[in-house]
């Protein structure tokens, strides 16, 4: 009759479980095809992580992960979390078909120490998400690698698979959770050089949006897909042209606000120049007119003593402006008061000089008529 088509193994439950051999092994290969599809994809998400952290180190250097999250991040937080819990411990290391391809010691050992950190958390753990993402997927990694393992199973190649795709799950998600925490305060407080708002909410937009999309099947089909550097250097394409956009626009603000500044500032000089002008006009109008009265007055007397027809006393007259006054109620005498009150009026100044050669014109003509007997 030959061998028995079943084998034995206990599965979780007080009863021996009967599987047929030829289901065992196509259990097997599907398993050890899984095994190898989820890791490779594993791998390659791992390296887009790195790509995009490096992306991350260089052009926003100053931008560290928020602390503040908002409703966006939580809602990626709980898909991170449902990830871990529902689709790879639940799912995928609790299924059957792990137990029936002969994987039932070690997927029942790791499915004990994942149950196990999470009855040891707090109430208050499990509702932090922030700290669970933290912290949970590197304790249980770092649990199930210190459980021994390997060395249990019939299959300890494959069980080496799958610790490895344990670890790359576990490495990733928190990964991705960090990057999700820097993209989320690229800001243009946070950016060194600042960005302009706007642009900093497009690249939020599309690392969010694009790079790391919550998606399985999109991430899935990303990491395998070699068009992930052309979409990725598209968007860096993107942001040097709207980074150059932006510092063509900062230059021709600098300009267009320069000339504005320049023409404020002359405007406002050319103003409180004529407001003052004015403003003297109003203080000293009275008290200027009158040491103008009081100047033609001095002048009127010189020029009375110059038509004498005693020649001593034409030579002997002088204009004195330097001393003459004080004008009005000037404090000092001389022209200088009047002066300055002019100019501060805007008003052209008194040239003594000008007054002084032409009275000596006029003095010396009467003294050249006075010696001649009045011939000249």
């Amino acid at each position: 009759m030959g061998p028995p088509t079943y084998t034995t193994f206990t599965v979780a439950v007080p009863q021996t479980v009967t599987y047929g051999v030829s289901k065992r092994k196509t259990a097997k290969n599907e398993v050890e095809r899984t095994l190898a599809d989820k890791k490779t994809a594993l791998t390659k998400e791992k390296a887009f992580y790195d790509v995009l952290e490096q992306y991350l180190d260089e052009s926003f250097p100053t931008v560290e992960e928020t602390d503040d999250l908002n409703r966006e991040d939580k809602g990626e937080a709980e898909q991170l979390r449902n990830r871990l819990e529902t689709n790879f411990v639940e799912t995928f290391i609790d299924s059957p078909v792990l137990a029936l391809a002969g994987f039932d010691d070690a997927a029942t050992k790791i499915y004990d120490i994942f149950e196990g950190i999470q009855a040891d958390l707090s109430q208050r753990n499990k509702e932090n998400i922030d700290n669970y993402l933290e912290t949970v997927p590197i304790r249980f990694n770092n649990e199930v690698a210190n459980a021994g393992i390997p060395e249990q199973g019939t299959h300890p190649d494959d069980i080496s698979v799958l610790l490895k795709i344990l670890e790359l799950e576990c490495e990733n998600i928190t990964t991705r959770w960090h990057l999700w925490k820097r993209i989320s305060n690229i800001s243009q407080e946070t950016t060194d050089p600042s960005l302009d708002a706007a642009v900093a909410r497009d690249i939020r937009r599309a690392l969010r949006d694009v790079v790391v999309d919550s998606e399985e099947s999109w991430l899935d089909s990303v990491v395998i897909d070699p068009t992930i550097q052309k979409q990725y250097e598209n968007k860096d394409d993107e942001f040097v042209e709207k980074q150059e956009a932006c510092e063509e626009a900062e230059t021709a603000y600098d300009e267009v606000a320069g000339e504005l500044e320049e023409l404020i500032r002359d405007w406002k000089e050319e103003a409180w120049d004529t407001a003052d002008k004015l403003a003297a006009i109003t203080r000293y109008e009275d008290d200027v007119k009158s040491a103008i009265d009081d100047l033609a007055t001095h002048l009127s007397t010189k020029a009375d003593a110059v038509e004498s027809d005693d020649i001593q006393e034409v030579q002997n007259t002088t204009l004195q402006l330097n001393t003459v006054g004080p004008l009005d109620e000037f404090e000092a005498s001389g022209l200088k008061p009047l002066n300055e009150k002019l100019d501060d009026m805007g008003v052209a100044q008194i040239d003594r000089n000008q007054l002084e050669a032409e009275f000596a014109i006029v003095k010396d003509a009467r003294e050249l008529h006075l010696e001649h007997g009045g011939w000249l």
